[in-house]
Protein backbone atom coordinates (compact mmCIF):
# COMPACT_ATOMS: atom_id res chain seq x y z
CA UNK A 1 0.00 0.00 0.00
CA UNK A 2 1.19 3.57 -1.07
CA UNK A 3 1.95 5.52 2.41
CA UNK A 4 1.27 9.06 3.12
CA UNK A 5 2.69 11.62 5.08
CA UNK A 6 1.57 15.56 5.83
CA UNK A 7 4.32 18.06 6.78
CA UNK A 8 2.67 20.86 8.32
CA UNK A 9 4.56 24.21 9.78
CA UNK A 10 4.71 27.20 9.26
CA UNK A 11 8.40 29.24 6.55
CA UNK A 12 11.29 28.36 7.51
CA UNK A 13 10.23 26.12 9.98
CA UNK A 14 12.46 22.64 8.53
CA UNK A 15 10.05 20.83 6.53
CA UNK A 16 11.54 20.94 3.16
CA UNK A 17 15.31 20.10 4.80
CA UNK A 18 13.70 17.09 6.84
CA UNK A 19 12.14 16.08 3.90
CA UNK A 20 15.17 15.91 1.61
CA UNK A 21 17.60 14.94 4.62
CA UNK A 22 15.38 11.96 5.60
CA UNK A 23 14.80 11.29 1.42
CA UNK A 24 18.19 11.09 0.98
CA UNK A 25 19.43 9.00 3.79
CA UNK A 26 16.93 6.56 3.18
CA UNK A 27 18.11 6.48 -0.65
CA UNK A 28 21.82 6.02 0.96
CA UNK A 29 20.01 3.35 3.28
CA UNK A 30 18.65 1.13 0.86
CA UNK A 31 21.47 1.16 -1.62
CA UNK A 32 23.79 -0.15 0.53
CA UNK A 33 20.82 -3.47 1.32
CA UNK A 34 21.19 -3.53 -2.39
CA UNK A 35 17.41 -2.27 -3.14
CA UNK A 36 16.98 0.34 -6.03
CA UNK A 37 14.72 3.34 -4.36
CA UNK A 38 14.90 6.56 -5.51
CA UNK A 39 13.96 10.12 -3.63
CA UNK A 40 12.38 12.39 -5.70
CA UNK A 41 12.05 16.13 -5.00
CA UNK A 42 9.14 18.45 -6.56
CA UNK A 43 7.92 21.88 -5.90
CA UNK A 44 4.34 22.36 -6.57
CA UNK A 45 5.08 26.33 -6.69
CA UNK A 46 6.71 25.24 -9.88
CA UNK A 47 4.73 22.20 -11.57
CA UNK A 48 0.93 23.34 -10.36
CA UNK A 49 -0.97 20.28 -11.59
CA UNK A 50 -0.40 16.52 -11.68
CA UNK A 51 0.63 16.30 -15.45
CA UNK A 52 3.80 17.76 -14.92
CA UNK A 53 4.29 15.92 -11.42
CA UNK A 54 3.86 12.98 -13.13
CA UNK A 55 6.21 13.46 -16.27
CA UNK A 56 8.47 14.70 -13.70
CA UNK A 57 8.47 11.70 -11.99
CA UNK A 58 8.65 9.31 -15.44
CA UNK A 59 11.46 11.41 -16.23
CA UNK A 60 13.13 10.36 -12.69
CA UNK A 61 12.97 7.32 -13.06
CA UNK A 62 13.86 7.16 -16.56
CA UNK A 63 11.28 6.10 -18.26
CA UNK A 64 11.52 6.15 -21.88
CA UNK A 65 8.11 6.42 -23.79
CA UNK A 66 7.14 9.26 -25.02
CA UNK A 67 4.42 11.16 -22.91
CA UNK A 68 2.69 13.60 -25.17
CA UNK A 69 -0.49 12.56 -26.02
CA UNK A 70 -1.30 11.03 -22.33
CA UNK A 71 -2.74 11.93 -19.51
CA UNK A 72 -1.73 12.20 -16.37
CA UNK A 73 -3.44 9.04 -15.25
CA UNK A 74 -2.09 6.78 -18.03
CA UNK A 75 1.45 8.42 -17.06
CA UNK A 76 1.05 7.23 -13.49
CA UNK A 77 -0.32 3.85 -15.15
CA UNK A 78 3.31 3.51 -17.20
CA UNK A 79 5.34 4.60 -13.40
CA UNK A 80 4.06 1.72 -11.72
CA UNK A 81 4.66 -0.89 -14.01
CA UNK A 82 8.02 0.63 -14.84
CA UNK A 83 8.84 0.64 -10.97
CA UNK A 84 7.50 -3.42 -11.07
CA UNK A 85 9.51 -4.39 -14.00
CA UNK A 86 12.97 -2.84 -12.68
CA UNK A 87 11.94 -3.48 -9.28
CA UNK A 88 12.52 0.32 -8.15
CA UNK A 89 10.76 1.74 -5.00
CA UNK A 90 10.21 5.54 -5.21
CA UNK A 91 9.72 8.36 -2.20
CA UNK A 92 8.00 11.47 -3.97
CA UNK A 93 7.94 14.84 -1.61
CA UNK A 94 5.32 17.42 -2.96
CA UNK A 95 6.26 20.65 -1.57
CA UNK A 96 4.17 23.51 -1.12
CA UNK A 97 0.97 21.15 -1.90
CA UNK A 98 -0.74 24.19 -1.15
CA UNK A 99 -0.42 25.36 -4.76
CA UNK A 100 -1.41 22.20 -6.28
CA UNK A 101 -5.17 21.89 -4.23
CA UNK A 102 -5.57 25.78 -5.37
CA UNK A 103 -5.73 24.89 -9.15
CA UNK A 104 -8.49 22.46 -9.28
CA UNK A 105 -10.18 22.19 -5.90
CA UNK A 106 -9.02 19.25 -4.02
CA UNK A 107 -9.34 16.72 -7.01
CA UNK A 108 -5.68 16.48 -7.63
CA UNK A 109 -5.13 16.01 -3.78
CA UNK A 110 -7.89 13.40 -3.73
CA UNK A 111 -6.38 11.81 -6.65
CA UNK A 112 -3.04 11.19 -4.72
CA UNK A 113 -4.56 10.21 -1.11
CA UNK A 114 -6.69 8.03 -2.54
CA UNK A 115 -3.97 6.83 -5.07
CA UNK A 116 -4.14 2.90 -3.73
CA UNK A 117 -8.00 2.56 -4.90
CA UNK A 118 -7.14 3.91 -8.43
CA UNK A 119 -4.65 1.49 -9.22
CA UNK A 120 -5.84 -1.75 -7.37
CA UNK A 121 -3.95 -4.02 -9.50
CA UNK A 122 -0.25 -2.40 -9.35
CA UNK A 123 2.15 -3.30 -6.43
CA UNK A 124 1.34 -0.23 -4.76
CA UNK A 125 4.31 0.10 -2.16
CA UNK A 126 6.57 0.90 -4.46
CA UNK A 127 5.22 4.68 -4.70
CA UNK A 128 5.02 6.74 -1.53
CA UNK A 129 4.74 10.56 -0.73
CA UNK A 130 5.47 12.84 1.49
CA UNK A 131 3.00 16.44 1.07
CA UNK A 132 4.31 19.90 2.57
CA UNK A 133 1.81 22.48 3.07
CA UNK A 134 2.76 26.00 5.00
CA UNK A 135 -0.65 26.28 5.59
CA UNK A 136 -1.89 25.29 8.55
CA UNK A 137 -5.46 25.29 7.09
CA UNK A 138 -4.93 22.73 5.07
CA UNK A 139 -6.90 20.19 6.14
CA UNK A 140 -10.00 21.93 6.51
CA UNK A 141 -10.02 22.82 2.96
CA UNK A 142 -10.30 18.63 1.93
CA UNK A 143 -13.20 16.57 2.06
CA UNK A 144 -14.07 14.76 5.07
CA UNK A 145 -12.85 11.03 4.17
CA UNK A 146 -9.50 12.41 2.58
CA UNK A 147 -8.66 14.77 5.74
CA UNK A 148 -9.71 11.26 8.21
CA UNK A 149 -7.03 9.34 5.58
CA UNK A 150 -4.11 12.27 6.31
CA UNK A 151 -4.80 13.67 9.24
CA UNK A 152 -3.08 10.11 10.88
CA UNK A 153 0.54 11.02 9.24
CA UNK A 154 0.74 14.38 10.11
CA UNK A 155 3.39 15.80 11.49
CA UNK A 156 3.54 19.72 12.84
CA UNK A 157 7.01 21.61 12.42
CA UNK A 158 6.43 24.58 14.86
CA UNK A 159 8.18 27.79 14.55
CA UNK A 160 11.72 27.97 15.95
CA UNK A 161 12.14 29.46 19.22
CA UNK A 162 15.25 31.18 19.74
CA UNK A 163 17.39 28.84 21.27
CA UNK A 164 17.11 26.63 18.92
CA UNK A 165 17.31 29.25 15.82
CA UNK A 166 20.69 30.40 17.62
CA UNK A 167 22.07 26.19 17.81
CA UNK A 168 20.91 26.38 13.76
CA UNK A 169 23.22 28.84 13.30
CA UNK A 170 26.11 27.37 15.44
CA UNK A 171 25.65 24.11 13.08
CA UNK A 172 25.94 26.53 10.01
CA UNK A 173 28.91 28.03 11.05
CA UNK A 174 30.84 25.04 13.51
CA UNK A 175 29.71 21.87 11.22
CA UNK A 176 28.71 23.65 7.92
CA UNK A 177 31.84 25.94 7.96
CA UNK A 178 29.60 28.75 6.40
CA UNK A 179 31.68 31.29 8.23
CA UNK A 180 34.66 31.39 9.88
CA UNK A 181 33.98 31.43 13.77
CA UNK A 182 35.55 33.93 15.48
CA UNK A 183 33.50 36.66 12.38
CA UNK A 184 30.27 36.09 14.70
CA UNK A 185 30.36 36.28 18.66
CA UNK A 186 27.87 34.60 20.86
CA UNK A 187 26.25 38.83 21.52
CA UNK A 188 25.65 38.35 17.67
CA UNK A 189 23.86 35.15 17.58
CA UNK A 190 21.65 35.92 20.85
CA UNK A 191 20.79 38.87 18.66
CA UNK A 192 19.84 37.15 15.74
CA UNK A 193 17.84 34.31 18.33
CA UNK A 194 16.00 37.76 19.70
CA UNK A 195 14.83 38.87 16.63
CA UNK A 196 13.30 35.55 14.67
CA UNK A 197 12.76 33.65 17.72
CA UNK A 198 8.94 32.63 17.96
CA UNK A 199 8.76 33.29 21.54
CA UNK A 200 10.38 36.83 21.36
CA UNK A 201 7.91 37.95 18.71
CA UNK A 202 9.68 36.44 16.06
CA UNK A 203 8.25 34.60 13.08
CA UNK A 204 10.45 31.81 13.97
CA UNK A 205 11.84 31.39 10.63
CA UNK A 206 15.53 30.10 10.42
CA UNK A 207 15.73 30.63 6.50
CA UNK A 208 15.44 34.70 7.80
CA UNK A 209 17.83 33.78 10.90
CA UNK A 210 20.37 32.58 8.07
CA UNK A 211 19.58 35.33 5.64
CA UNK A 212 19.98 37.93 8.37
CA UNK A 213 23.58 36.12 9.21
CA UNK A 214 24.82 36.42 5.79
CA UNK A 215 24.11 39.85 5.12
CA UNK A 216 25.15 41.13 8.01
CA UNK A 217 28.50 38.87 7.03
CA UNK A 218 28.44 40.37 3.85
CA UNK A 219 28.01 43.72 4.99
CA UNK A 220 30.92 43.37 7.78
CA UNK A 221 33.31 42.06 4.45
CA UNK A 222 32.36 45.58 2.83
CA UNK A 223 33.05 47.30 5.45
CA UNK A 224 36.73 45.90 5.84
CA UNK A 225 36.08 44.27 8.87
CA UNK A 226 36.41 40.25 9.97
CA UNK A 227 33.79 39.93 12.26
CA UNK A 228 30.52 41.09 12.26
CA UNK A 229 29.41 43.58 14.95
CA UNK A 230 25.85 44.50 16.04
CA UNK A 231 25.22 47.46 13.71
CA UNK A 232 25.53 44.78 10.55
CA UNK A 233 22.65 43.01 12.20
CA UNK A 234 20.33 46.04 12.83
CA UNK A 235 21.13 47.51 9.38
CA UNK A 236 20.05 44.12 7.97
CA UNK A 237 17.06 43.50 10.03
CA UNK A 238 15.54 47.25 9.28
CA UNK A 239 15.70 46.47 5.32
CA UNK A 240 13.88 42.93 5.96
CA UNK A 241 11.47 43.95 8.32
CA UNK A 242 11.00 48.24 8.59
CA UNK A 243 10.07 50.74 11.17
CA UNK A 244 7.67 52.80 9.74
CA UNK A 245 9.59 56.60 9.98
CA UNK A 246 5.58 58.24 10.44
CA UNK A 247 6.20 56.77 13.77
CA UNK A 248 9.30 57.95 14.29
CA UNK A 249 8.12 61.60 13.49
CA UNK A 250 5.43 61.69 15.29
CA UNK A 251 7.15 60.91 18.28
CA UNK A 252 6.92 63.15 21.53
CA UNK A 253 10.24 65.43 21.80
CA UNK A 254 10.96 63.61 24.69
CA UNK A 255 10.60 60.66 23.34
CA UNK A 256 13.02 61.34 20.57
CA UNK A 257 15.53 62.43 23.24
CA UNK A 258 15.66 59.79 24.82
CA UNK A 259 16.02 57.54 21.76
CA UNK A 260 19.11 59.80 20.83
CA UNK A 261 20.46 59.49 24.50
CA UNK A 262 20.04 55.49 23.60
CA UNK A 263 21.87 55.62 20.35
CA UNK A 264 24.87 57.72 22.06
CA UNK A 265 25.14 55.29 24.62
CA UNK A 266 24.82 52.27 23.02
CA UNK A 267 27.78 53.69 19.88
CA UNK A 268 29.92 54.78 23.09
CA UNK A 269 29.90 51.65 24.66
CA UNK A 270 29.79 49.24 21.02
CA UNK A 271 27.54 46.67 23.11
CA UNK A 272 23.83 45.29 22.65
CA UNK A 273 22.33 46.64 25.64
CA UNK A 274 23.59 50.18 27.88
CA UNK A 275 22.03 51.02 31.31
CA UNK A 276 19.10 52.88 32.14
CA UNK A 277 21.01 55.04 34.47
CA UNK A 278 23.58 55.88 31.66
CA UNK A 279 20.52 56.74 29.16
CA UNK A 280 19.04 58.81 31.66
CA UNK A 281 22.20 61.20 32.37
CA UNK A 282 22.63 61.56 28.35
CA UNK A 283 18.73 62.76 28.60
CA UNK A 284 19.61 65.43 30.47
CA UNK A 285 22.70 66.54 28.88
CA UNK A 286 20.58 66.58 25.50
CA UNK A 287 17.95 68.67 27.31
CA UNK A 288 20.41 71.08 28.66
CA UNK A 289 22.12 71.48 25.31
CA UNK A 290 18.39 72.74 24.02
CA UNK A 291 17.47 74.42 27.31
CA UNK A 292 14.80 72.03 27.81
CA UNK A 293 13.77 71.42 31.18
CA UNK A 294 14.52 67.29 31.59
CA UNK A 295 11.25 65.18 32.68
CA UNK A 296 11.21 63.55 35.99
CA UNK A 297 11.93 59.42 36.46
CA UNK A 298 8.88 58.47 36.22
CA UNK A 299 7.84 60.24 33.01
CA UNK A 300 10.66 59.09 31.42
CA UNK A 301 10.00 55.51 32.06
CA UNK A 302 7.06 56.20 30.45
CA UNK A 303 8.52 57.13 27.26
CA UNK A 304 10.67 54.40 27.63
CA UNK A 305 7.60 51.46 27.75
CA UNK A 306 5.91 53.67 24.74
CA UNK A 307 8.99 53.30 22.80
CA UNK A 308 9.39 49.66 23.85
CA UNK A 309 5.76 49.01 22.69
CA UNK A 310 6.27 50.23 19.37
CA UNK A 311 9.17 48.11 19.04
CA UNK A 312 12.07 50.91 18.20
CA UNK A 313 13.67 49.58 21.59
CA UNK A 314 13.93 46.71 23.96
CA UNK A 315 14.48 46.66 27.86
CA UNK A 316 15.62 44.18 30.19
CA UNK A 317 16.18 43.02 33.36
CA UNK A 318 19.81 42.28 34.86
CA UNK A 319 20.13 39.55 37.63
CA UNK A 320 19.93 41.06 40.95
CA UNK A 321 23.29 42.77 41.89
CA UNK A 322 23.99 44.89 45.32
CA UNK A 323 22.25 47.68 44.11
CA UNK A 324 19.23 45.74 43.50
CA UNK A 325 18.09 44.86 39.58
CA UNK A 326 19.06 46.93 36.87
CA UNK A 327 17.29 47.58 33.77
CA UNK A 328 18.77 47.44 30.56
CA UNK A 329 18.08 49.19 27.35
CA UNK A 330 18.79 48.36 23.58
CA UNK A 331 17.98 49.10 20.01
CA UNK A 332 17.81 46.10 17.80
CA UNK A 333 15.53 46.37 14.79
CA UNK A 334 16.90 49.48 12.88
CA UNK A 335 20.56 50.95 12.17
CA UNK A 336 21.57 53.42 14.57
CA UNK A 337 22.80 56.02 12.18
CA UNK A 338 19.47 55.42 10.06
CA UNK A 339 17.39 56.39 13.23
CA UNK A 340 19.93 58.92 14.50
CA UNK A 341 19.32 61.04 11.24
CA UNK A 342 15.55 60.47 11.19
CA UNK A 343 15.68 61.65 14.61
CA UNK A 344 17.56 64.57 13.91
CA UNK A 345 15.79 65.60 10.74
CA UNK A 346 12.55 65.55 12.64
CA UNK A 347 13.23 66.96 15.84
Amino acid sequence: MSQKVVFIGRIGTGKTVTAKFFGKKLEKYLHRKGILFKYIHINCHKDRSLYPISQKIALEIGLKIPLRGYSYYDIFHLIFRTLSNENIFILVTLDEIDYLSKRKGENNIYFLSRINDEFLEEDLSRINFIFISRNPSFFEKLENSIKSYLMHNKIDFPPYTSTEIIDILQERIIVEKAMRKKAVSDEILELIGDLTGYEKGGPGDARLAIEILWKAGIRAERKGRSFIEIEDVREVYSTISPIRIEDIKNLDRHEKMILIATINALKNSKTRYVSTREVIERYNILCESYNLKPRKRTKIWEYIKILEKMGILNTKISSKGIRGKTTHISIDKISLERLKKNLEYNN
